[in-house]
């Protein structure tokens, strides 16, 4: 048994004892009383299966650390001094060959840049490539640490940027900065049907989400995407800090909609996984409710023993991979907590499920050979226990069901474009109906004379047809014009009503309107079946002779949505586009390498 367990199982053994090393009969005016002390090793020793030795030192160890913490806490109570534990990443530790517990003493009203100053000074860093995080949060420079929620008693952990330049924890600050401005400007943007960022359902539905919330959690998914690019590569404190930014948006959130997502589930097991990878897992103290948290989501979302998840799809491997790394880090942190039974069962449960998860890259070199990318053949294996049929099969229905989703999305997002073009009835929000619309232009009706039939026909068909069918004009000149030019008596009337009863300026509208149309149906503009917004078709135009036409198309109106989103508003969609996987199964992408690493090290401090 190593001395870690030793020290834990003696820990056990005085708590439900409920004996306290530091006060009387084992310390007495603050004199150990080693006599007692001795004695109490000797019932320690037989319970928990150590020599009187080994029990005696750990009992003396324990002893010091709890006076020390006491006189630590006095300090704090009389003279406002707080004592923070430091606790270095695992592999600054080693570069630093720290073997002693660190700590540092602050006043909890000075500012986070004066708790990195101290810092700095202990383990002898330049303080400007250090980053504190206590509870989970990053430690911000210029508030105080009580306003951060910094407590007497708390534990830092130490993340050190590797290169000599700050160059790489800048950028880091200036990606985050980056990214929240960009959601929030990409949130802004379109209108409220046909926003550039929308959060979907797994169906690939938009999800109505109220807009204070929405903002919120656009920003905590971009934060976290972000996060798992670094995370994929292996740069766990850069993801850590990408993943407690997102933490801190998802919190400004609802609940309701928060759990519309298993985004955030998975994020705190992101998180904890971090820490465990940093090996400072015993320094988050939230630890396992995060653990806590993401199982509750997950079991919500995939039923009991994945019952849910397997009556929607036929494979469940990708679940069954994140219940994996969801046990391995529940029985690593129950190992730490001295619940060993309960560590054992539950890595042990992790070994049986690890062996049925691991992609062999003897099926994936099959898959390629077959034609599919390293990238789907990895994702589908896991996802069907590396059954390469069923592999095949799974790429076969994601790749047809995502062909299915993308025309679904331009067919939706074509009728939007259409319902905005072609406007709303006179004095109301109700949209012309773009099936009428559709139905009038396979019947032989130009775009315009179709818009207007809806316009003027109360947006029916059957009254545009009566409409159309109307041959009486008003005069000669009405009749002049509908034989020798070939446009409706509908189309003149209304023309002459919008300009004031002037012949001229009505027949120029009309004609100016008929050129436009017919450029762009020669052209083949994708715009073609659509004709001017409301707004283009009644306003009021003056045309004399001599003058110029400055008419709109609808190719124009259509340049003018686009320019109301700014370039700016484009760079941040490219610079988003980059940060978001193209697949939302990227995170299945992964190697489970390290998990069974700290499998096998965890098996076997448990047979020790």
């Amino acid at each position: 048994m190593s001395d870690e367990r030793h020290k834990l199982s003696v820990k056990r053994f005085l708590l439900a004892r409920k004996i306290h090393l530091w006060k009387p009969p084992y310390s007495v005016d603050g004199v150990v009383q080693d006599d007692v002390v001795d004695e109490l090793s000797g019932m320690v020793a037989a319970e928990v299966g150590l020599t009187k030795a080994d029990a005696f030192r750990i009992c003396k160890e324990l002893q010091a650390l709890a006076a020390k913490n006491l006189k630590e806490k006095e300090e704090f109570l009389q003279h406002g001094i707080a004592t923070l534990q430091l606790r270095l990443a695992e592999d600054l530790s080693s570069a630093l060959q720290v073997t002693d517990k660190l700590s540092v003493k602050v006043r909890l009203d000075e500012d986070g840049k004066d708790l990195v100053s101290k810092i700095a000074a202990v383990i002898k860093i330049d303080q400007h490539k250090i980053k504190c995080i206590v509870k989970g949060r990053v430690i911000k420079s210029e508030s105080s640490l009580a306003s951060q929620n910094v407590a007497h008693g708390d534990t830092v952990l130490i993340v050190v940027s590797k290169r000599q330049d700050l160059a790489e924890q800048e950028a880091v600050l200036r990606s985050i900065q980056q990214i929240k401005t960009d959601a929030h400007l990409l949130a802004d943007a379109g209108n409220s049907d046909d926003k550039f960022l929308q959060i979907r359902d797994q169906t690939g539905s938009p999800v109505k989400i109220p807009e204070h919330s929405r903002l919120a959690l656009m920003t905590a998914l971009a934060l976290y995407d972000r996060g798992r690019t670094e995370l994929k590569f292996g740069h766990f404190s850069k993801a850590l800090i990408f993943f407690l930014e997102s933490d801190s948006e998802f919190k400004k959130c609802s609940t309701e909609f928060v759990d519309l997502v298993d985004n955030y589930a998975l994020l705190n097991l992101d998180i904890v996984w971090c820490y465990l990878c940093l090996g400072s897992l015993t320094a988050l103290p939230d630890a396992a409710i995060r653990l806590e948290t993401g199982e509750k989501t997950l079991k919500k979302s995939y039923g009991p023993n994945l019952a849910r998840a397997s009556s929607l799809k036929t494979n469940t491997g990708a679940e069954k991979a994140n219940m994996l790394r969801l046990r391995l880090m529940q029985g690593i942190l129950e190992y730490h907590r001295g619940n060993i039974a309960l560590s054992r069962t539950l890595l042990r449960k992790v070994k049986e499920d690890l062996t049925l998860l691991k992609v062999s890259d003897e099926n994936v070199s099959r898959l390629v050979d077959l034609g599919y990318s390293a990238f789907e053949a990895r994702v589908a294996l896991r996802e069907c226990l590396n059954n390469v049929s069923s592999a095949v099969e799974h790429i076969e229905t994601k790749r047809k069901k995502k062909r299915e989703m993308m025309e679904q999305r331009e067919k939706a997002k074509k009728r939007r474009a259409q319902e905005r073009l072609l406007g709303c009835m006179p004095g109301s929000e109700v949209p012309l109906s773009v099936e009428a619309f559709d139905i009038l232009r396979s019947m032989g009706y130009t775009a315009q004379q179709s818009r207007l039939g809806l316009l003027l026909g109360n947006n029916s068909v059957a009254r545009a047809l009566e409409l159309f069918a109307e041959t009486v004009p008003r005069n000669e000149e009405v009749r002049w014009v509908s034989q020798d030019l070939g446009f409706m008596p509908m189309e003149i009337h209304h023309a002459l009503d919008e300009n004031g009863n002037d012949i001229r300026t009505a027949v120029n509208v009309l004609l100016e309107g008929f050129y436009a149309s017919a450029a762009r149906e020669i052209s083949g503009s994708s715009s073609s079946s659509v004709i001017p917004a409301a707004r283009e078709i009644t306003a009021s135009r003056s045309l004399t002779e001599g003058s110029t036409t400055t008419g709109s198309d609808s190719s124009s109106i259509e340049s003018v949505n686009e320019s109301e989103i700014s370039e700016e508003t484009w760079g941040a969609r490219d610079r988003l586009a980059e940060i978001i996987p193209g697949s939302q199964e990227d995170y299945l992408d992964f190697s489970l390498e390290l998990e069974e690493k700290f499998l096998n090290d965890y098996l076997h401090r448990l047979t020790e």
